[in-house]
């Protein structure tokens, strides 16, 4: 028990002792009693922001971890997500997904063209794809012409996981960047025709 309430307790015994002070002594109790109250409130209030600096900080320790760890690597699936890589890799955005100068332009430019960001991202690298991680890996089959294997073992699926993104994600790429003027079409087209022989090719070797 706190002091305070502790001290609210005799108070409430002298009043008993005392039945002619008692109007006075319980104004002068509940005058303590809401003291306490807006104390015990600041209290709560302290501890509650207290917590959340914690947790902030913690946050900002784990990101900032992850952002030195990721900007030591290459190309991987976590990486291509991740602010902290492609601030230390700052050509990577334009070079791998042509959209824009730089990965903020990159973002910009996705979110415009297909209602998507990075904002969820993936928990584990053996997690299903984000939407966001599907129209990335598209961007570098039609910006680059990745093969399908390259673009397997960097986003760590297997190759015909790849080419049901590309058939799900290349025919609205097409349409966008055509009307904005982004994208070879031709290669793009091109691209769709190489998935499907792929896909034929890796049927008849299966069998």
């Amino acid at each position: 028990m706190s002091p305070e309430l502790r001290e609210y307790g005799r108070d409430v015994q002298r009043c008993a002792d005392d039945p002619d002070g008692m109007a006075q002594e319980m104004q002068q109790i509940r005058a303590k009693l809401q003291q306490y109250r807006e104390k015990d409130v600041d209290r709560k209030g302290e501890e509650r922001a207290q917590k959340e600096d914690r947790t902030r900080s913690e946050e900002k320790r784990k990101e900032d971890e992850e952002r030195i760890e990721v900007q030591d690597t290459g190309i991987s699936r976590k990486s291509l997500a991740s602010n902290g890589w492609h601030e230390a890799h700052p050509e990577a955005a334009r070079h791998l997904f042509g959209l824009g100068d730089c990965w903020a332009h990159t973002q910009g430019y996705m979110y415009v063209m297909f209602l998507v960001s990075p904002s969820v991202l993936p928990l584990s690298s053996s997690s299903s794809l984000t939407v966001f991680e599907e129209y990335l890996l598209v961007l570098m089959r039609a910006h680059r012409g990745f093969e399908m294997m390259t673009l397997a073992l960097i986003f760590n699926i297997n190759r015909r996981r790849v080419g049901e993104v590309i058939n799900k994600h290349m025919p609205t790429l097409k349409r966008v960047g055509e009307a904005m003027g982004l994208l070879d079409m031709d290669l793009t087209i091109n691209l769709l025709v190489e998935v499907t022989e792929e896909e034929d090719e890796e049927e008849e070797s299966s069998n």
